[in-house]
């Protein structure tokens, strides 16, 4: 994947379904997991289409990750996306103009993304009542630019893909009945222990075992941005 990073500023882009809809999402991973990605990238394409912020077709990485620190159900996803977008014609980049690092605006992006997924769980669960969610909740969706080298982002995510939930070193303590490890809390940073029951433990753990079958790392937006050579740069 850093074979293929294009010379240009990255953004992370990250998705998060509210509370409301985690119990209902873990139940059914396979037809609405594949709708959190689909609306989280095609709700980040309309607004970059048009022109007023980018407009042109946009690519992306994204890469699926269903925990907390304590090994919670909490399905979000996290994307790298590059600064730019290739124009109608296939080969045009059209860089960002704006000299603030900017891709799109946050609040109208989480408001694209909450109507295409209540869309798109509808189409996919019509039997399948999904929760309400009171209309002023603010689905979170939040936009950074890759200040380090968008390698480090890769990095980052990457460690999302071959592991689960936890490290080894993490566990500190373990008997017939409890489990203990070490976290770090992110509202204040600091370093905690949590002890659970054993079948407690294990059920937080397995639940993060996708299904068989199902994809947690999607390249979207089809073979946009095959190689650099042979793009016209635009800025």
């Amino acid at each position: 994947q850093e074979q293929l990073l294009l010379p240009t500023t990255y953004y992370h882009v990250v998705f998060t379904l509210p509370a409301e809809l985690r119990r209902v999402v873990r139940a059914n991973q396979r037809a609405l997991i594949n709708a959190l990605f689909q609306a989280a990238f095609e709700s980040l394409a309309t607004l970059c289409s048009d022109p007023q912020w980018l407009g042109g077709r946009i690519g992306a990485l994204a890469v699926l990750h269903t925990w907390t620190r304590t090994l919670e159900w909490h399905p979000h996803v996290h994307m790298l996306v590059p600064a730019g977008a290739l124009a109608a014609d296939g080969r045009t980049w059209l860089a960002s103009r704006r000299r603030k690092p900017f891709l799109v605006p946050v609040r109208a992006l989480a408001k694209h993304f909450r109507g295409r997924f209540l869309n798109l769980a509808r189409r996919a669960l019509p039997h399948v009542p999904l929760p309400q969610i009171p209309w002023g909740k603010r689905w979170v969706v939040f936009i950074k630019p890759a200040v380090r080298e968008p390698q480090r982002v890769l990095q980052y995510l990457g460690r999302y893909v071959h592991r689960t939930a936890l490290t080894d070193k993490a566990i500190v303590h373990c008997d017939d009945n409890t489990v203990s490890f070490t976290y770090r809390d992110s509202r204040d940073q600091q370093r905690k222990r949590m002890t659970l029951p054993a079948r407690e433990f294990v059920r937080r753990f397995l639940q993060h075992v996708p299904p068989k079958g199902l994809h947690r790392v999607l390249k979207l937006g089809g073979p946009l941005f095959p190689r650099v050579a042979g793009l016209v740069c635009v800025s």
